[in-house]
C-alpha cells in the first residue's frame, strides 16, 4: 500500500511526455505530494490507478495546465497594465517639465535647455529649408522658450 492511498487530493502528470506523476495527498491537516514514475511494474503506480484512473490524472492534468496558463495570462495583462500606467505617468511627467520650462523659464535653471531647443528647432526640415533669415535670427537671439516657439511658428505657418 503506497504512502497516498485513500488520501489522494488529486495526481496529474509533471511533464509533456507523461513519464511522471505527481500525487497531492492529505496527511493530517497538511497537504503532501509524492512523484512517481508512470511504471505500470511498479507497486505504488498501481494502487495510484486504482483508486485515481489514467483518465482522471489526464483530465486533472489538463485542468491544471488551463488554470496555469489562466493564472500566467493574469500576470502578463497586470504588467502590460502597469507598463501602460507608468508610460502614462512618464508622458504626464515630460509634459509637466516641459510647460516649467516654458511657462516658468529662469535663465539661471533652464539656460542649457534653451541652447538645446534651439539647436533642436534648427534641425526641422521647415527651418533648414527656410530662406527667411530674419526669422532664424529670432531664433537665434530668442531669451525665452516662447520666444524660440513664436519664431518657429512664424516660419512653420510661411512653409505652408
Amino acid at each position: 500500500m503506497a504512502i497516498f492511498s485513500g488520501k489522494i487530493i488529486e495526481a496529474y502528470y509533471t511533464d509533456p511526455d507523461n513519464t511522471a506523476v505527481e500525487v497531492i495527498y492529505q496527511d493530517g491537516k497538511r497537504a503532501m505530494n509524492h512523484y512517481l514514475a508512470v511504471d505500470m511494474s511498479h507497486p505504488d503506480f498501481q494502487d495510484l490507478i486504482q483508486e485515481y484512473s489514467m483518465s482522471k490524472i489526464e483530465d486533472t492534468t489538463i485542468a491544471r495546465n488551463k488554470q496555469i496558463q489562466s493564472q500566467l495570462n493574469r500576470v502578463v495583462e497586470g504588467r502590460m497594465a502597469a507598463k501602460k500606467r507608468e508610460s502614462l505617468q512618464n508622458k504626464t511627467a515630460n509634459i509637466d517639465s516641459v510647460v516649467d520650462f516654458v511657462i516658468n523659464y529662469k535663465l539661471e535653471d533652464h539656460g542649457d535647455e534653451l541652447f538645446d531647443l534651439k539647436l533642436r528647432v534648427f534641425e526641422l526640415p521647415q527651418v533648414k529649408q527656410s530662406d527667411n533669415n530674419e526669422v532664424k535670427g529670432k531664433i537665434r537671439q530668442a531669451s525665452t522658450p516662447l520666444d524660440v516657439l513664436i519664431a518657429y511658428n512664424d516660419i512653420a505657418k510661411s512653409s505652408k
